[in-house]
């Protein structure tokens, strides 16, 4: 058994955070349930330090795509990378877009609804986009899998949220 507050618990945590919440689909499951290819692509791509492990990745296509890892989550949007690690989030959730925050006071709130060629739906299941808002007050979006994949995606980011403010590390992880 693993020690409790190693990457490997958090891996493994993490994981199972995920299954409760989403089945795994062709484009979002755990990192080890993927293509060598694209594990191989996802690797290359994320800079990450020797201890921190892959837990679970959406890959929609080379330019869209988020890889969960126990210390950082990473993105692509549009070939644009990105890195964040889980002590400098403070809010995740549902998005309605790009430009839904644009139009709101409050940009780290989760978007409820958003509009659609049949008309104003809920976000939850029917949205592509998540958003992510760091504590420095910045917000990213995020194209990631409709349905319940991105709820699980959600679920385990806020499990590795939860284990960083209740494990901390003593190094701090350089990107």
């Amino acid at each position: 058994m693993e020690e409790t507050g190693s990457e490997e618990y958090r891996c493994r945590r993490a994981t199972h955070k995920f299954l409760q919440a989403g089945h795994p689909t062709a484009c979002t499951m755990p990192f080890s349930h993927l293509a060598p290819g694209v594990q191989t692509y996802l690797t290359k791509r994320c800079r990450s330090a020797e201890p921190d492990l892959p837990v679970v990745a959406c890959f929609l296509d080379n330019d869209n795509w988020c890889l969960l890892t126990t210390r950082l989550v990473h993105w692509s949007r549009d070939g644009a990378y990105h890195v964040l690690p889980y002590g400098e989030i403070k809010q995740v959730g549902w998005s309605a877009g790009p430009g839904a925050a644009k139009k709101r006071t409050y940009v780290d709130q989760i978007d409820m609804w958003m509009e659609t060629d049949e008309g104003r739906v809920r976000t939850k299941n029917a949205s592509p986009w998540f958003f992510i808002f760091e504590k420095k007050g910045q917000r990213h979006e995020l194209q990631l899998e409709v349905g319940s994949a991105l709820t699980g995606i959600w679920d385990a980011i806020e499990m590795l949220i939860r284990l960083e403010q209740i494990h901390p590390r003593a190094e701090v992880q350089k990107i």
